[in-house]
């Protein structure tokens, strides 16, 4: 847990973390964890730490694995009895994985719209590029058939729509890799959020803000202000803080502390360092 100025509070031990979110209440993280055998999904929670596996062990889940908007289910890429697609289960473990969508191709879960009627899901196109699309989910979990959320040639990614399901940002090569926004579910002009490059998007609990990684490890935490409004004038982009990030990241309720997967790195000092490595050589005869 990262604050807006960069303090950073560890939340678990070192593992080898996918593309996990906060639950709706920011009490949990829904999370890959991979080992030399499988990649399950688990549930972390914050305030015990405790960890808890939703799927067998020798499944091989996809990252990232995101909630729905009740807290109930998370929602994650899969292959189920031969069925590759994205699937949904029981955050409290009492079900199994459940078909949303099948596909040939690998399929990405992005995010819920908060009515938890629609799914934004990332598809490559035959051209290999990702791009988004939008599946309707009725209460009882009968999926429609799904639609691009946009015609493109560019690909897009990491979509995610706003709190108040108005809008959804997302990362776009439509110029450069840029973050954008347009209405949700479309269709609509794009709005350029970003100025120097961007990737991974995600809205403030409020609306009212839109943060997303820009440049290389170590990344940089961008900021930018996003009116309330039906023709919104986006502010200047503005950072928080630096951090060598991997690939969890989410908001946390209060808009001012962040989930990240931040990098591990120790150090060992060894003094005498010469000393040491004239003992260790073998003699040279000379």
């Amino acid at each position: 847990m990262v604050d807006r100025s960069g303090q950073v509070q560890a939340l678990s031990e070192p593992m080898r973390w996918g593309n996990g979110r906060l639950s709706p209440d920011g009490k949990r993280v829904a999370n890959i964890i991979r080992d030399t055998t499988s990649h399950d999904v688990w549930i972390l929670e914050i305030a015990r730490r405790t960890l808890t596996r939703l799927t067998l062990q020798g499944a091989e889940q996809g990252s990232p694995v995101i909630w729905t908007p009740d807290g109930k289910r998370v929602t994650f890429s899969t292959r189920q009895e031969g069925k590759p697609g994205i699937y949904w289960m029981r955050a409290d473990g009492t079900s199994r994985p459940e078909l949303l969508v099948e596909s040939d191709v690998v399929q990405y879960p992005s995010s819920w719209s908060p009515d938890g009627k629609m799914l934004v899901y990332e598809q490559p196109a035959a051209d290999k590029k990702p791009h988004l699309w939008v599946l309707p989910v009725s209460a009882n979990g009968a999926a429609g058939p799904p639609r691009p959320m946009r015609e493109s040639p560019s690909g897009e990614d990491g979509g995610r729509v706003s709190p108040d399901g108005r809008w959804i940002v997302f990362g776009s090569v439509e110029s450069g890799r840029e973050i954008y926004v347009q209405p949700f579910p479309g269709p609509g002009p794009m709005l350029r959020i970003s100025t120097n490059g961007g990737s991974n998007p995600r809205w403030s609990h409020s609306g009212r803000e839109i943060f997303y990684w820009e440049g290389d490890v170590p990344f940089r935490l961008m900021s930018v202000a996003f009116p309330a409004g039906p023709s919104p004038t986006p502010g200047n982009p503005r950072k928080l803080f630096d951090i060598a990030a991997g690939t969890t990241f989410d908001v946390f309720p209060d808009d001012n502390h962040f989930l990240v997967e931040a990098a591990h790195i120790s150090m060992e000092v060894i003094d005498n360092w010469f000393d040491e490595l004239r003992r260790r050589l073998p003699p040279t005869g000379k």
